[in-house]
C-alpha cells in the first residue's frame, strides 16, 4: 500500500506527500526525524496526541511547511531557533504543552505567520517588539504563560489581528493605540 492511501494522509497529484492530519490519535513518543525527508509537506498536524521530547529541530528542513501544529502534546525544552528558519510558515501551533524559555525575536523572520497559538506554556520573558511586523498576523494567543513585562507599542497597528489572548501573565502598561 503507497503511503499516500495511508490514513491521515493526503498527496499531491505527483504522490509527494503534501499534509499529515493526526490529530487525536493517542500518538505516543516523538515524531521520527526522517520526517524532515518529506520535502514537499505542507501540513504537520499532530495536536491532542502523546508526544513527548523537545521538538524536533528537523522540522525546520521541511522549507514547504506552513502549518505545523504540535498543540496540546508533553513537549519540552525551548522553542527551537531553527523553526523559525521555516519562512512559508502560518500556523506556529504549540500551545497546550510543557515548553519553556522565551519568545524568540527570530519570530520576526515568520513574515507569513497568521496564527500564533502558544498558550498555556511556561514561556517567559517580553513579547518581542519584532512581532508587530507581522503583518498577515490574524490570531495571537500567549495566555497562560509566564510573560511579563510592557505590552510591545505595535501590537496595535497589525489590522488583520482579531483575537489578542493574554491573560495569566505578568504583562503591564498601557493598551496600544490603533
Amino acid at each position: 500500500v503507497h503511503e499516500c492511501d495511508w490514513y491521515g494522509i493526503s498527496c499531491d497529484y505527483d504522490l509527494n506527500v503534501v499534509t499529515i492530519s493526526l490529530d487525536e490519535n493517542n500518538l505516543n513518543g516523538t515524531v521520527p526525524t526522517e520526517i524532515s525527508h518529506l520535502s514537499h509537506l505542507k501540513w504537520l498536524r499532530l495536536s491532542f496526541n502523546n508526544l513527548k521530547g523537545q521538538i524536533p529541530v528537523e522540522l525546520s528542513h521541511i522549507k514547504s511547511l506552513t502549518d505545523l501544529d504540535l498543540g496540546h502534546n508533553d513537549y519540552t525544552g525551548t522553542i527551537p531557533e531553527e523553526i523559525y528558519n521555516i519562512s512559508t510558515l502560518q500556523v506556529l501551533a504549540l500551545h497546550e504543552n510543557k515548553l519553556h524559555g522565551t519568545i524568540s525575536s527570530r519570530i520576526g523572520m515568520l513574515v507569513n505567520l497568521e496564527f500564533i497559538p502558544l498558550y498555556q506554556n511556561n514561556l517567559e520573558g517580553t513579547i518581542p517588539e519584532i512581532i508587530c511586523g507581522l503583518h498577515e498576523l490574524r490570531y495571537l494567543a500567549l495566555q497562560s504563560n509566564k510573560l511579563s513585562g510592557n505590552l510591545p507599542s505595535g501590537i496595535g497597528q497589525l489590522k488583520k489581528l482579531k483575537i489578542l489572548g493574554l491573560y495569566d501573565n505578568q504583562i503591564s502598561g498601557p493598551l496600544p493605540s490603533t
